[in-house]
């Protein structure tokens, strides 16, 4: 399984048994489903109870819904990562599932896995719908959960979004290369960019459902952007000015 394609299963598959540590390598093509969710994959951290109280497992929390819960009890937490952006689009945008119980739990999202975190609410039912609009961010890539009472988390699952970059009309000119870092912004959100050759280049930047919000004008050698007025998210910065258009990906 993979987050957004159809499940796909392969039948008749024979590993070696020659050696202890016999492997076998499958190319596996995928079908695209944008009617599927996505879900958390991976597990960055938690908070464990202090006795052995609890018999679940974090990875229980992965995946998509299915019953089976990762126990958080009061003031424990779960820090869960996504393959892919949970992107801001009409109306709510992930959903926390409780598989059980009446527990309540705070719902933080972030684009570092260290924080920080903003609060877009609380879950306390069966299933909690959120829209991470509300916390200033148009795509976030982690989620933590706190319990306020025993949690019963069973997943977190996303819209799929899959933006596209809007098509615009480019002057064909010399081969410019642009480099842009730090690829993730600095506290000030300053960007340094770098144009080598000798005459101006344009860059058209995107936010991470494909919408062009705004145009750059680079000059001949080192400037600074200011990209301190963006909202926190993932943003795309691709070359108008030169033959070959190069994509950056940055996140706030």
């Amino acid at each position: 399984m993979c987050p957004g394609y159809d499940p796909k299963t392969i039948t008749n598959v024979v590993v070696p048994a020659n050696t202890p540590d016999s492997s076998v390598y499958l190319d596996i093509e995928l079908n695209p489903n944008t009617n599927l969710p996505i879900y958390a994959t991976r597990m960055i951290g938690s908070r464990y109870v202090s006795t052995y109280s609890n018999m679940t497992y974090p990875v229980w929390a992965l995946g998509t819904h299915d019953g089976q819960a990762y126990r958080l009890d009061v003031n424990k937490w779960i820090v869960l990562a996504f393959d892919f952006p949970i992107r801001d689009g009409t109306g709510d945008d992930m959903v926390v599932y409780r598989s059980s119980g009446s527990g309540t739990a705070i719902v933080q999202v972030s684009n570092d896995w260290r924080g920080s975190w903003q609060t877009v609410g609380t879950a306390g039912s069966a299933m909690s719908e959120f829209d991470i609009a509300s916390a200033g961010f148009d795509s976030v890539m982690y989620v933590r959960l706190q319990a306020q009472s025993q949690f019963m988390l069973d997943a977190v699952e996303a819209v799929q979004i899959i933006p596209g970059i809007e098509e615009s009309y480019q002057v064909q000119v010399t081969d410019v290369n642009m480099y842009i870092w730090p690829t993730v912004f600095s506290p000030t959100s300053s960007l340094n960019i770098l144009n080598p050759g000798t005459r101006p280049i344009h860059a058209a930047v995107y936010n991470s459902l494909g919408q062009e919000i705004e145009t750059i004008l680079v000059q001949p050698g080192k400037s600074v952007f200011d990209a301190s007025h963006f909202a926190a998210g993932i943003y795309f910065i691709r070359t108008q000015g030169s033959k070959f258009a190069h994509t950056f990906i940055i996140l706030k």
